[in-house]
């Protein structure tokens, strides 16, 4: 860390040789020694500037290198619109800036930094590509905030002022929204919830005779298990299948576990060999992929809140990165998140319960 300038020129004095005596440091080795003294303080100042990606919900900081004369601003914002180098991509590193995006210009004056971009939009973006917008913005702000003495920052797109949102909220969220399920009802609702609370796909306490979101659910969790398409109705084939199914088996490891399973949207909760519960969730979308490998539980917050996204995180278990489990409002029979594994609401307190620290969660293609 820098030394303030007063208290720099009062150690370097403290150096200085008496008046009387001036040849002590009028020599090579002395004037070798002084510089070595000023190069290393430069050398804590740093050599790089830090770059904001995106893993799972948060910001990911990585350094670039910052060569001689160059300057901080322009090659951390070049280096944030090239995107992650394919070693950071496999760590897990991602980002909402949309390939092709360049820099226009950027101006740093004392502690205000202004910076002009152009985002390489498509002319009609998707729907999940409108969700990256705010986390683009703050990969930018937060990268240009990191430049030394930076604490202001002013964002245009293509010479168009855009108007940023950094701070979180001071209230919590709601509560979580009064979700109904999109399927029609079947016939004997209080049937369907007993068979899949035997199944493991409905605790018992949700066995009320009513069909509900968390049934629905609990539904598509068992049609994506056993490979029939995930629409949440009880027709003929669903209805067959809840009759005949087991219960999920999972894979053979000791110890409590998650086991989640990307492609079937489905995340089994295990003590020993034995399934506890089998959840429906959405991992991460294309380019978004949740890491698969194992990992474990390492921070829990009951209201967690995405810099990136700027959305609140309920029941948040993080297991890496800025990847966690987290309730959710959507949970489609698809992977749609940006990394995160989403959990429907009524069944995110049962996960952040089973999931304490240390708890190990594999992640499965």
């Amino acid at each position: 860390m820098a030394l303030p300038q007063g208290v720099w020129a009062f150690w370097l004095g403290s150096l200085a040789v008496p008046r009387a005596r001036p040849t002590v440091c009028a020599g090579a080795a002395g004037a070798a020694w002084l510089a070595l003294l000023v190069s290393g303080a430069d050398a804590q100042r740093g050599s790089g500037v830090e770059v904001f990606f995106t893993r799972g919900e948060q910001l990911a900081p990585v350094t670039r290198t910052l060569g001689p004369g160059q300057r901080g601003e322009v090659v951390a914002l070049r280096a944030l619109l090239a995107g992650p180098s394919a070693a950071e991509r496999k760590a897990g590193l991602r980002t909402a800036v949309p390939p092709g995006s360049r820099l226009r210009s950027v101006r740093l004056s004392g502690s205000s930094v202004r910076a002009d971009v152009h985002f390489a939009d498509v002319a009609r973006p998707s729907e999940f590509a409108l969700t990256l917008r705010p986390a683009r913005n703050a990969q930018l702000v937060a990268t240009l905030k990191a430049l030394e003495g930076v604490r202001k920052v002013e964002l245009l797109v293509d010479g168009s002022p855009l108007a940023v949102a950094n701070s979180r909220p001071d209230r919590l969220p709601p509560e979580p929204p009064d979700l109904e399920p999109s399927a029609p009802a079947p016939e004997f609702p209080g049937a369907i919830q007993d068979r899949l609370a035997e199944l493991r796909y409905l605790p018992r306490e949700a066995v009320t005779g009513t069909w509900d979101y968390r049934t629905e659910q609990a539904v598509i969790a068992l049609q994506s298990w056993v490979g029939l398409a995930r629409d949440g109705e009880v027709g003929p084939q669903t209805l067959a299948a809840i009759g005949e199914a087991e219960t999920p088996e999972p894979r053979r490891f000791s110890g409590k576990r998650i086991e989640v399973y990307r492609s079937r949207g489905v995340a089994l909760l295990v003590v020993g060999g034995a399934v506890r519960r089998a959840i429906h969730v959405s991992t991460g979308a294309p380019g978004f992929e949740t890491p698969l490998g194992s990992f474990q539980v390492f921070r829990k917050e009951r209201f967690s809140w995405s810099r990136p996204y700027k959305v609140w995180l309920p029941h948040a278990s993080y297991f890496t990165g800025g990847v966690a489990f987290h309730a959710f409002a959507e949970i489609p029979p698809q992977p749609a998140s940006h990394g995160c594994v989403r959990v429907p609401f009524p069944e995110a307190p049962v996960i952040y319960a089973f999931a304490t620290l240390g708890t190990r969660v594999l992640v499965f293609p």
